[in-house]
């Protein structure tokens, strides 16, 4: 007997084998536990079908739409969009600041 000992919600149960476990994703009871579901997310292996992905950085819902190749994703390759980005010098949030020509990187100390 298998003892699963976290539910999806963190939450402990005391003796609860997987003949009760109901999949998260798929809603299947007894035949699997959710960490092995075969219908889970491939892009990001979240408790969700792939199907049902939302992309981090502009939370378009699908499997054709990956993160990765977001048309929104930052040009400093980092996952927000550019007027999320925060310089990574002085820290200022605008999308017209460009990290190469802070004056603040010109002014720090190298050692």
């Amino acid at each position: 007997m298998t003892i699963c000992k976290l539910t999806s919600d963190n939450k402990l149960i005391k003796e609860y084998n997987l003949e009760n476990h109901i999949c998260n994703i798929c809603n299947i009871k007894g035949n699997h536990f959710t960490k092995h579901c075969i219908y889970r997310c491939t892009i990001c292996k979240g408790d969700h079908i792939t199907n049902l992905h939302k992309c981090s950085i502009c939370e378009v819902i699908g499997a054709d739409h990956m993160t990765y190749y977001c048309p929104y994703r930052c040009k400093c390759n980092g996952y927000h969009t550019q007027e999320q980005h925060r310089c990574l010098y002085c820290g200022v949030r605008n999308p017209d600041h460009n990290d190469e020509d802070c004056s603040f990187r010109f002014n720090i100390k190298r050692y």
